[in-house]
């Protein structure tokens, strides 16, 4: 996956959440956005989250690993 298969969302404490636009879930929750680069290289989507072969997403919500940085 590239940087662009990654939403990028601000939460109101000012830290970043990174989102896989294949499997919806969340890869990473950090204080920069830079840090989020590194958990979105070594995430790769679990089998039973993916889009149906349909086109329908199955409901997930799980947090892979949160793990945050401080500078």
């Amino acid at each position: 996956m590239n940087s662009t298969d990654y939403a990028h969302r601000e939460n109101p404490d000012g830290t970043f959440d990174s989102i896989c636009l294949n499997c919806y879930l969340t890869v990473m929750q950090a204080n920069t956005e830079q840090a989020l680069a590194v958990a979105e290289a070594q995430h790769s989507c679990p089998p039973d989250s993916m889009l149906a072969s349909n086109g329908v997403v199955k409901l997930l919500h799980q947090v892979t690993r949160v793990v945050t940085f401080t500078a």
